[in-house]
């Protein structure tokens, strides 16, 4: 199942939605300012909206099956509070698709990663933003409303090292695999020396991928200046721990005047495990990676292939929504997508030039 090399390109992948992301509930245990859902279910509904039954689960299952998906991000915001989940998990599993699983740790227990280890073969996806029970505590108290939620994050200052230790099992366990994921906040990025050392010291860990920051309902993206400075240190941390992390989604290398540099840091929306990936949200709607500000139609009411093959869809993927500023520039065919989302999002068009890129570092 690991081996996706059958398909003999990118050009032949773009033609089915083999990787996909399904979100199965709108209900979180923590409150993260930065969390991309904020597009789907604005912070005001956290949990408020109801998942799916998991027989709606199956059948779309099932749909992505027949359409050729073999590999699934299960995702929410917390999908770990999916009372269905492992029979979810079940069910995949017996279809030979790939399982990961996109969570914030806090409720992975001994019992629930025995069990992942005894009855799967998966990736865990785990949310890394923090390298101190302090920071650990801060990215959560920003979103307490009221004396119980302070009373209840409270109990977070000494979770800390408790997800530290629970994460160092994992390595234990045959038939489990552990990535970090990190959002590149401004916060984040002035403190990369520090979480870089932190990963290291504890995890010696082979795939970390960073994630833009992107603009949603209530924040604003990551500025120029903050990317460009997240560039240099991954490239320069890069170098002094001999590794190959990588931002794995959209940022225009001309963000920075060193556009090498950028070619080895970035590894674009359209790399190869990140150009085909659908969505699916709680709401039944399919989106697409490159474009997840727009839903194109419910999973149960449109074939998926077709859907697929639209129009917008295969244009999205074959980079004819390339800006006209990006058409005689040198490493076009390397940095490949850029944002067209934040694009549209500042600009109402998905031609627009990413908000990010400066066109004087341009090289044509």
């Amino acid at each position: 199942v690991n081996d996706f090399n059958f398909f003999k390109s990118n050009e032949e992948l773009s033609l089915i939605p083999f990787w996909t992301v399904l979100t199965i509930t709108s209900k979180c245990n923590i409150f993260c300012n930065y969390c991309f859902n904020d597009y789907d279910y604005p912070l005001k509904w956290r949990n408020q909206r109801k998942w799916l039954w998991l027989q709606d689960y199956k059948k779309i299952v099932d749909i992505l099956y027949k359409y050729w998906t073999r590999d699934i991000i299960i995702t929410g915001w917390e999908p770990f509070s999916a009372p269905f989940l492992f029979d979810l998990l079940s069910y995949i599993r017996n279809l030979w698709i790939f399982i990961r699983i996109n969570t914030n740790w806090t409720l992975l227990f001994d019992k629930t990663l025995q069990k992942l280890n005894e009855d799967f073969s998966l990736n865990l996806m785990v949310s890394m933003h923090e390298f101190n029970n302090k920071d650990y505590y801060e990215i959560n108290k920003i979103w307490a409303k009221n004396i119980a939620w302070i009373d209840w994050l409270k109990s977070f200052e000494d979770k800390f090292e408790k997800k530290v230790i629970q994460l160092k099992k994992i390595k234990d366990y045959s038939n489990l695999t552990l990535d970090f994921l990190t959002i590149l906040t401004p916060k984040n990025i002035l403190n990369l020396e520090k979480l870089y050392e932190f990963v290291q010291k504890k995890f010696l860990l082979e795939n970390w991928h960073f994630f833009r920051l992107y603009s949603t309902w209530t924040t604003k993206g990551i500025s120029r200046t903050m990317i460009n400075l997240a560039i240099h240190k991954i490239y320069k941390l890069n170098q002094i721990y001999n590794l190959d992390y990588k931002i794995v989604d959209s940022v225009p290398f001309c963000v920075t005047k060193n556009l090498e540099i950028a070619s080895k840091v970035i590894d674009g929306e359209l790399s190869p495990h990140h150009n085909v990936k659908t969505i699916i949200t709680t709401d039944w709607l399919i989106q697409i990676m490159s474009a997840f500000d727009s839903n194109l139609w419910s999973i149960f009411k449109n074939d998926l292939l077709k859907v697929w093959q639209w129009d917008f869809v295969q244009k999205m993927l074959h980079q004819w929504f390339l800006p006209k500023e990006c058409f005689d520039c040198k490493y076009k065919n390397e940095c490949r997508w850029w944002s067209r989302m934040d694009g549209n999002i500042y600009n109402w068009s998905y031609s627009a030039f990413d908000p990010l890129g400066d066109l004087k570092n341009k090289q044509d």
